[in-house]
């Protein structure tokens, strides 16, 4: 996948968003003070489009791989330090902001898992038509999450085995279209500028990119792992370039003011793969098959005014390497709300039953 068609992918993504948003926009009409919708099923969808609303939260990403030989099914799994964050954020019309910090009292753990540089960006941009996630990652400092694979005595509580030489970088995102969209709503579980009434679902379809780097000083595989094949423990880098279709369903289920969200997305990829030797070689791999799941849910209680809950969203990309290697490299975050709304702060004449 060259420069061009790179550039190409991420600007109609981009261009998505934007007409999506303007529709948003311009779906929602006010008359005689009285607000009117005519783009969702009312007995099913409440929108709080014209509140302010704003919630306390906590949110905890990362960026992980995993490497396995599928000839003998030996596997190393790298994770992060991750860390927790605490934050505000708010939604006001089509609009939300979620702002979270890192504090240093709360994530003092780098004796045991090791010290991680990141910068990681991820989006959740939920249209009434669809659901966009972006993300931007950069990850330095990584530790190795199951330990007894390379040393059988380690034992719960002692140091995991560090590896502050690898980096990672990845940028990309899914689009999902959402069939059932005046009766359902992802906006209601993650935005909470709505609320879903009653229970409904819907079918999903789209697709993804993903550019992935991978890059270490001493190896990605260590020599234990794959004693027989001398070229696979000689891996220092990996870059990889993916594109994907992508299909699948999403319900929510509410009992009174209570819901409970889950989506599934699976589809097929195509992937060119490039391989950085120890001895600064590039092997270069073309149209691999690749597989991508995405998985979000969120559960919580969601009233006019007071809301909170838990929500999720993992994807994972599987990309069929050379030499028998399979690296499967996986996002996520968690966020936890809680929140209020303020009726009357900017607009004196909302009421309660609007919607």
């Amino acid at each position: 996948m060259n420069n061009s068609l790179k550039y190409i992918l991420l600007s109609v993504l981009l261009m998505i968003v934007i007409i999506g948003r303007s529709q948003d926009a311009s779906n929602d009409t006010i008359n005689n003070n009285e607000a009117v919708s005519f783009d969702h099923d009312t007995i099913y969808i409440k929108s709080y489009r014209d509140v302010f609303t704003f919630r306390l939260l906590t949110t905890n990403k990362k960026s992980e791989f995993d490497i396995t030989h599928e000839t003998n099914g030996n596997s190393i799994e790298y994770e992060p330090n991750s860390s927790l964050n605490l934050g505000f954020g708010f939604t006001y019309k089509w609009f939300g902001l979620n702002l979270a910090f890192n504090f240093p009292f709360i994530n003092n753990d780098d004796e045991i898992y090791g010290k991680t540089q990141r910068l990681d960006l991820q989006s959740s941009i939920f249209s009434r038509k669809f659901a966009v996630d972006l993300f931007l990652q950069f990850y330095k400092g990584y530790y190795v999450a199951n330990p007894t694979i390379l040393n059988p005595g380690w034992l719960p509580g002692d140091p995991y085995p560090i590896r502050g030489d690898i980096r990672s970088f990845s940028l990309g995102g899914t689009y999902n279209y959402i069939f059932n969209h005046n009766k359902f709503s992802y906006r209601a579980a993650f935005n909470f500028n709505e609320r879903q009434k009653k229970s409904a679902g819907s079918f999903l379809v789209g697709g993804g990119v993903l550019l992935y780097n991978l890059l270490s000083d001493s190896g990605l595989i260590p020599n234990q792992l794959f004693p027989d094949s001398v070229e696979v423990i000689n891996i220092d880098g990996v870059k990889i370039n993916s594109i994907y279709a992508l299909g699948g369903y999403a319900h929510t289920f509410v009992i009174r003011n209570w819901y409970f969200t889950l989506g599934l997305g699976l589809g097929p990829g195509l992937s060119s793969t490039k391989t950085k030797l120890t001895n600064d070689e590039f092997k270069k791999v073309r149209s691999r098959f690749s597989v991508i799941t995405e998985f979000r849910g969120s559960v919580g209680y969601n009233s006019d005014v007071f809301y909170a809950g838990l929500s999720w969203y993992t994807g994972a990309f599987a990309i069929d390497s050379s030499n028998d290697i399979l690296i499967t490299y996986s996002l996520s975050k968690i966020n936890f709300y809680v929140g209020y709304r303020f009726y009357k702060l900017f607009n004196k004449t909302v009421q309660k039953n609007i919607y």
